[in-house]
């Protein structure tokens, strides 16, 4: 894969006097770090990707975020070799395109830790310049990993993640519909009694700190007209990570019917996720959607995006909550490596082998049980680490992973 970037830029720059870097690819690939501007508050995590061009030169792609706020922009970059330092130049802002101008900086790093590290200063002209530090995490071009930095930040829209309780051993499947003017709605699944419930909801946002106020208000919709549901209020932190937004905080509640004084709920964490997919993965996923729905004719839902290292991964499935006869079935990439599995408290492993950078995993329910939708834990384990979650699916819709393969330092 190349960086794309107009040609005017690298005819118009007569570069092939300066020196060769004897090793590219001790610089090539993607570096993380922070930015700093002397004597202001605000620091900005940063992400630099880099492709070796010829004769020193580096072509680049660039991205910067306010880590007290969802802010960020993403901008095309010239790299070069200086005798031994390396040189970054910023030539213009690809996202936002509109609105908020960000510093273009022109950055002098020093390469230390044997070519793991650069460090040095920036400029900018009409800002207040400042350090950089940043640190190799990847070497090579991972596919779009960039496309997915100008993904512009929005609030609304749905979350999905896993509500857990101090008084219970599983989790609960969560979903959470952000609507205008501070209301949207909840979705809960519980496997142990109660099936599922919608509630009504009022949200704030605190743009200074970055969070978000839940309180439901009322049971909308439930599934057991007798089970009592906690209605719940949320303080969630928002984080930005490279393929997904994140929602994380404590919940604390009372019973339909009761106060939080005659009837508190045990409090607990909720996660909430949203998937960031680049133009060229939305259509990897569209693809794999309208094969899937020609098939079995229901809808699928990508809950989650999910990195791996490793091609060969362990798949574990099992019942989080009270076993009540769910029978599902299993596709990666449209094969089946699991067909018709009554789930149970086992856990189930299945081994696999990615054949794709960017894999789609699809949980078919084919028998929901005594407790509707089909709930499970789903644990994947690519040597380094083991990433648990909750899939959830029905018999009209199926929820599904986007499971990246990234190979790192």
């Amino acid at each position: 894969m190349h960086l794309s970037l107009p040609t005017s830029f690298l005819m118009a720059l007569v570069l092939n006097t300066l020196p060769l870097l004897t090793a590219a690819q001790q610089l090539d690939g993607l570096w993380e770090g922070k930015v700093f501007q002397e004597g202001l508050p605000d620091t900005f995590a940063y992400r630099l990707l880099l492709e070796a061009s010829g004769s020193g030169t580096f072509q680049g792609l660039a991205a910067a975020r306010k880590m007290s706020g969802p802010d960020t922009a993403a901008f095309e970059c010239l790299a070069f070799m200086d005798g031994d330092r390396l040189v970054v130049q910023d030539l213009t802002q690809v996202f936002p395109r509109e609105g908020l101008r960000w510093c273009l900086k022109y950055a002098t790093l020093e390469l230390e830790e044997a070519g793991t590290v650069l460090k040095g200063a920036w400029k900018a002209e009409g800002c207040v310049a400042g350090r950089m530090e940043l640190k190799k995490v990847m070497t090579g071009i991972p596919d779009t990993v960039w496309e997915e930095q100008a993904v512009p930040f929005s609030l609304e829209g749905a979350w999905t993640g896993v509500l857990s309780q101090s008084d219970r051993e599983y989790g609960f499947y969560y979903a959470l519909q952000v609507q205008p003017n501070g209301k949207g709605s909840s979705y809960i699944v519980s496997e142990d009694n109660g099936g599922d419930a919608t509630h009504d909801l009022q949200w704030e946002w605190e743009l200074t700190d970055s969070l978000l106020n839940l309180n439901e208000v009322a049971v909308l919709r439930k599934t057991d007209p007798r089970w009592r549901w906690c209605i719940k209020s949320a303080r969630l932190q928002l984080y930005r990570e490279p393929h997904r937004y994140v929602l994380k905080g404590d919940w604390w509640g009372h019973l339909e019917g009761d106060s939080s004084t005659s009837g508190a709920c045990a409090p607990g964490t909720l996660m909430l996720e949203r998937p960031i997919l680049s133009e060229r993965i939305a259509q990897v996923v569209q693809s794999s959607e309208e094969a899937y729905r020609l098939d079995y004719d229901r809808k699928v839902k990508v809950t989650q995006v999910l990195e791996v290292a490793s091609d060969q991964l362990y798949i574990r499935v099992w019942d989080n909550g009270t076993v009540d006869g769910d029978v599902i079935t299993i596709f990666l990439n449209g094969k089946r490596i699991a067909d018709r599995y009554r789930v149970t408290k086992s856990k189930r492993n299945f081994s696999v082998v990615l054949d794709k950078a960017n894999n789609f995993l699809i949980l078919h329910a084919d028998d929901l049980g005594e407790v509707s939708p089909n709930t499970v834990g789903v644990a994947i384990d690519d040597g380094q680490r083991e990433q648990v979650i909750i899939m959830s699916s029905n018999l009209s819709e199926s929820g599904a992973v986007l499971v990246r393969q990234i190979r790192r330092n």
